[in-house]
């Protein structure tokens, strides 16, 4: 599913975000700006034009962000044939990690000079076909916004909802824990997005950070309480006790 959103890709939260650069990692001083005062990396290094560098991260709006060298820092231009292949691998990767919600900004529209339409409808092309995935193109002035909303006159998508469940409880009891495994698996096997530390809590991020993420972005929460669930609220012990 596409949404068209007037802002920037730092407004909200999302699982994937996705920041432009140039092919020797050199980015606008706007996201220069916005990648220092959240503490992201702002020293990329290069990537081949037309690839994304994904990277874990502890940014308290996404856990994971890419950056996508959308701009030939040899021509110092971008062309739609690029910018649609980032789109694909974007795809891949968030099937490939079970990533439901992206953020992405028009590529090439900046240092690129490409116009937002022509950087919209590319985009479009590689992302139309994923209705279990959302992608939040965000176009940064109200004139591209007004101008790529207008130009996309396709009728409503009618994709199926897939619901966002994040499943709340504590491993403390192997067999309760085997049983939230196999919940988890029916409900996502029955079209439920359904969000398990087991499948989805990679190495290395960090545990509070991640689950504060996933309640924001939630449906709905949907709790397993024991009696070691309940100790562990009570005494805000565990992942239990980080959760808002």
């Amino acid at each position: 599913m596409i949404q068209i959103i007037h802002g920037s890709i730092f407004d909200s939260k999302c699982d994937l975000l996705i920041v432009p650069c140039a092919s020797d990692g050199g980015v606008t001083q706007s996201v220069f700006n916005n990648l220092r005062e959240n503490g992201l990396p702002t020293n990329i290094g290069g990537i081949p034009y037309g690839k994304v560098h994904f990277r874990e991260s502890k940014y308290a709006f996404a856990n994971t962000i890419g950056y996508a060298a959308s701009v030939n820092s040899n021509t110092h231009s971008s062309d739609p044939k690029a910018i649609e292949k980032i789109g694909h691998e974007i795809v891949r990767y968030a099937v490939e990690s079970q990533i439901r919600r992206v953020n992405i900004p028009l590529l090439g529209t900046g240092a690129g000079g490409m116009n937002p339409v022509e950087s919209f409808e590319s985009l479009h092309k590689a992302f139309t076909a994923r209705e279990d995935i959302t992608f939040n193109v965000f176009c940064f002035t109200r004139e591209a916004y007004l101008n790529v909303s207008s130009a996309e006159t396709n009728e409503p998508e009618t994709f199926v909802q897939h619901p966002r469940v994040f499943v709340s409880y504590t491993g403390a009891d192997e067999q309760n824990a085997g049983w939230v495994k196999r919940l988890a698996t029916v409900l996502r096997e029955n079209g439920v997005d359904a969000r398990l530390d087991m499948f989805h809590l990679k190495p290395g991020l960090d545990m509070p950070q991640w689950m504060t993420n996933e309640v924001i972005m939630a449906d709905k929460v949907l709790l397993v309480c024991d009696r070691f669930y309940m100790e562990k609220a009570d005494f805000r012990k565990g992942g239990v006790g980080w959760k808002p």
